[in-house]
This record gives structure tokens, sequence and C-alpha cells, in this order.
């Protein structure tokens, strides 16, 4: 099982202990990444697309096309890359006129997208190819007695119809996934809000989270 992983401008720079994490873990689960050069920002799913939405379609098929070379599909870590190379891929496999535009584009710099390769959030590779059982059978110290709030956000499950990773409204995979490791999930009524980060305002994000947060203290309400 190879993969490309796309681990985006974030994750390395400010979360290195999520890429050491996976690093770490897939090579037990059988999983190969194969890292490629030339990976750029995904680029953004919110602003960059409302600004420029053929700009933001041509860096993410650029993106793409890098997979498509290597014969890999693209893992992903961050959900907003996620969201942006997913459905960057969606419309360029399902509408040949924006393709043609984007192609145009790419020929400049000697690339063109084909849509030859899935992308991918490393969540549903480890449940659809990897394996929940084979997940649990990996586990060396068990997160016994740890309790945890699961926030699925917006980008991982919206639009269903381009992300396909799960019920968009009673999502269960991630709950499974920490089960598998030992922890139990604590269900809160605010799991499914969205955190905010799309709203201009810059009080709304800040009271969006704190909600999410807040709600924790009363577990079991959903």
């Amino acid at each position: 099982m190879k993969y490309a992983p796309f681990f985006g401008c974030m994750i390395t720079v400010k979360y290195p202990q999520m890429e050491a994490a996976v690093r770490k873990t897939v090579a037990k689960l059988g999983m190969e990444l194969v890292d490629l050069d030339g990976f750029s920002c995904c680029p953004d799913p919110i602003y960059f697309k409302a600004t420029d939405k053929l700009t933001w379609l041509t860096i993410a098929a650029r993106n793409i096309t890098i997979a498509e070379e290597a014969g890999l599909d693209l893992v992903t870590m961050c959900s907003g890359c996620t969201a942006t190379l997913s459905e960057a891929n969606y419309h360029l496999s399902h509408e040949p006129e924006v393709r043609e535009k984007v192609n145009q584009r790419l020929k400049r710099i000697g690339k063109e997208y084909k849509g030859t390769i899935s992308v991918r959030h490393i969540v549903t590779v480890l449940r659809d190819d990897v394996g929940i059982d084979r997940v649990r059978e990996s586990v060396v110290k068990p997160l016994s007695g740890l309790k945890v709030g699961i926030h699925y956000g917006c980008h991982l499950l919206k639009p269903s119809e381009i992300m396909r990773v799960d019920d968009p409204d009673y999502p269960t995979i991630l709950e499974k996934l920490f089960a598998a490791i030992g922890a139990q999930v604590v269900h809160h009524e605010k799991q499914a809000l969205c955190c905010g980060k799309a709203c201009m305002s810059e009080d709304i994000p800040e009271k969006m989270t704190r909600d999410v947060l807040s709600s924790l203290k009363n577990p079991g309400r959903t």
C-alpha cells in the first residue's frame, strides 16, 4: 500500500508532532509513504476559492498532477487540504470545460491534469484499506481510561457527495478509530458545530470555538 503524503503548509511547520505520529504509525500498518517533491499550498479552501476560483483550481490541480505522475493516490492529514484537493479533483473530473481551462494554464509549466488518482484523508485509508481490526491489533499501549471529545469540523465531511467520508450528520469514523486504540469517546452537544474559522468577524470564531469546548462540560448531550 503506497501513497503520496500531502502534509500541506501548516502541519510540518506548526504541528510537527502530527507528521511524526503519522510517519511512525503507518509503517507498522503496512503503509508506505512516498514523499514527492514540488507540492505547494493546497491552496486555502475558503478565502482563496472565494477570491479566484479558477486560480484556486489550477494550483490544486498542479499538486494533483505531481501525484498522478508518480501513479499514487494523495493522502492528506489536514481537513482543509482534503477539502481543496478533493473538490478540485471532483470538479475537474466532472466538468470538461473547466478542466480544459485549467490545463491550458498548466501547459505553461509542462503539466496536465488527467484525473487518474484519488484524494484520501488518512482516516479513510485506515478504515478502508488497512481496516479497523488491523489498527486495533497494532496497539501496544492502549489509551485505556482516556476520554476524548471529537470535533469533525466542516471540511472532512461536507459536501458529502464529493468527500464521501462518512454520514455528514451522524459520522462514526473517528469514534471507531479512537475505540480501536482504547480511548473512550465522549459525546457532546456541539460536536457537529462549525469552529467558525470561515467567518469574517473577529469575534464569531472565538465564540463558536468556545461553545464547542464548553459543551464538553456536559457530555452525553448530542
